[in-house]
């Protein structure tokens, strides 16, 4: 206690020493701490799922390695639940969007179609009630009965009623579905590749529903069905599931021509989900990692040199009887003192920063809504407090080695910085200015990459051009509902041309489609066979977005 009544002293008595040094270590834990719980909740905390590492996605590749979008087709899927050697067990989901309708009116959800076997697959069972059994299965789509409730939903739109088992919901295009069960919280939607560029997809979003999926049209075995994952077997490994799937994809090729260069790959769904946070978060993990650095680096200087100066004290003090370990217990006292008021500033900011992410951030960083500060917060305490130790230790152990009388009659070593200490304080401003390089070299190549991006032209002229989103829940009424819209809006003042259309690149979606390409000095012999970015949209379309036309036409009214 009196050690830690000097220290207090010591740092009231230098006032400007103390804020630069708690200010520079708050600034540095708040920041780095900040990334990592970014880190912690992103990348390193794994879905609520038993084993999660054990869940694969399997999708369909070109043997090529050329892009391939489309997703698993009907008679592909037939074939693929056969790969039992490997998985335990393979389900077939897609993504869906919905609107729930209420008595107080109709809200925006997000679902999934799933077959029986997804909830064996990602190892979760419903809190309340049951699953899905295959008596559960609509021949079509549309005609299903059940449905299971996500967490968020029931407890936001339904009040986490327990007696919620057997009563009805009501969505859009569908007839009024029974409630079978209720999921565990934190459940979020897998990826789907052939959904992911409709403008509401969020792979990252809790799921609100679990509907059945409609059994494959056999009839159809080419036609797109669905997304697939499975569960591997304990025994089981990547590899050998990965050869399994090349097995069956090879053998398929040979007995359907449509099926001719096209695999099944494997990959973890984890190695999925963070591989867009990874891009994000690695280079910002390396950037306020040389921040923090920099900041104990500044810390340590300032201790350092405040300790080369104060080494007449501590000969006076060993001179007075102090041992070596009490002097070196003060030295600690004091640094730890200044790293504890730094490291409480900086935890602060770092909750005040990650609640200030998690309300603007949308859906910038994936699952954000999982991330909490808490253990990093504790790492950079700590490593701040060895590196004021050390800072302070380097004096008083320079000082302890020599004789006391030297202290007290202010000459000798004690007196001045001799060359050692003068090439130490050398050696850490070299170390901090080089950091602080590094960390300006990157922020320069950064704002030039935002501003090089921010210059790219998209291929058309953005200037006055105005989007927008319509869902219509009646797919009947679609139709009619553009061609009163469109006469309207081009009646508008200023409307100088209104186009229609799916998958405009505005909206950023890449609607993808099977374009084969035919000779025409030989009708019918295929020439070519790629997987293009397809839009559909009205004759407008090239005026709307100033686009001209270097061979042929446009579209005319007639061509619709």
């Amino acid at each position: 206690m009196n050690d830690l009544r000097f220290a207090f002293r010591q740092l009231l008595k230098n006032p400007g020493f103390t804020a630069v040094a708690v200010l520079t270590l708050a600034l540095g834990i708040g920041a780095t701490s900040t990334v990592f719980s970014l880190i912690q909740g992103v990348l390193l905390t794994p879905p609520p799922y038993p084993k999660p590492e054990r869940v694969l996605l399997i999708s369909p590749a070109r043997t090529d390695g050329q892009p391939y979008m489309q997703g698993c087709a009907a008679g592909q899927w037939v074939e693929w639940q056969k790969a039992t050697n490997s998985f335990e067990a393979v389900a077939a989901y897609e993504y869906g969007s919905q609107f729930l309708i209420l008595p107080d009116g109709s809200e925006s959800v997000r679902g999934m179609f799933v077959t029986p076997d997804y909830f064996k697959v990602i190892g979760v069972k419903p809190v309340l009630g049951r699953g899905f059994a295959q008596s559960d299965l609509a021949s079509t789509g549309g005609q299903e009965t059940v449905i299971v409730l996500g967490d968020r939903l029931w407890h936001r739109r339904f009040d986490g009623d327990p007696n919620i088992i057997g009563k009805t919901v009501h969505l859009t295009r569908r007839q009024p579905l029974t409630v079978v069960g209720v999921m565990p919280p934190g459940v979020r939607l897998l990826p789907s590749r052939t959904r992911a560029t409709e403008p509401n997809y969020d792979v990252n979003a809790q799921v609100d529903f679990w509907i059945p999926l409609w059994p494959p049209d056999l009839a159809k075995p080419n036609e797109a069905y669905c997304n697939v994952a499975g569960r591997l077997r304990d025994n089981a490994t990547l590899t050998q599931a990965q050869a399994e799937m090349t097995a069956i994809a090879a053998r398929q090729a040979q007995n359907t021509h449509d099926f001719e260069d096209i695999t099944a790959t494997v990959q973890p769904l984890t190695a999925f989900l963070n591989r867009e946070g990874r891009r994000l978060l690695l280079p910002l993990l390396g950037a306020v990692t040389l921040v923090f650095l920099i900041a104990c680096g500044n810390v340590a200087g300032l201790l350092l040199a405040r300790g080369l100066r104060r080494r007449q004290e501590y000969a006076v003090r060993c001179a007075l009887g102090a041992r070596r370990a009490q002097l070196f217990r003060q030295v600690f006292t004091e640094g730890a003192l200044l790293a504890l008021a730094g490291g409480a500033l900086g935890s602060g900011l770092a909750f005040g920063i990650v609640k200030l992410l998690k309300a603007i951030g949308g859906s910038a960083i994936p699952r954000l809504d999982a991330v909490s500060t808490g253990g990093p917060v504790f790492f950079c305490f700590g490593t701040a407090v060895l590196a004021a130790a050390l800072a302070g230790f380097l004096p008083a152990l320079r000082v302890s080695r020599l004789d006391p009388a030297l202290g007290v009659k202010g000459a000798g070593p004690t007196s001045s910085p001799g060359r050692a200490e003068r090439r130490l304080l050398g050696g850490v401003a070299v170390l901090q200015i080089t950091l602080t390089l590094a960390l300006l070299v990157g922020a320069g190549l950064l704002i030039r990459t935002a501003y090089n991006l921010a210059r790219v032209r998209p291929g058309y002229d953005t200037q006055n051009v105005l989007t927008m989103s319509v869902t219509i829940p009646d797919m009947k009424k679609f139709s009619d509902f553009h061609s009163q819209v469109l006469p309207r809006v081009s009646a508008l003042p200023g409307a100088k041309s209104v186009a229609m259309g799916w998958g405009l690149p505005l909206t950023g979606n890449k609607w993808t489609g099977a374009v084969e390409i035919e000779n025409p000095a030989e009708t019918g012999k295929l020439k070519e066979k790629l997987n293009l970015p397809i839009r559909c949209v009205t004759a407008e379309y090239f005026e709307t977005l100033c686009l001209r036309i270097v061979a042929g036409r446009g579209f005319l009214p007639t061509d619709a």
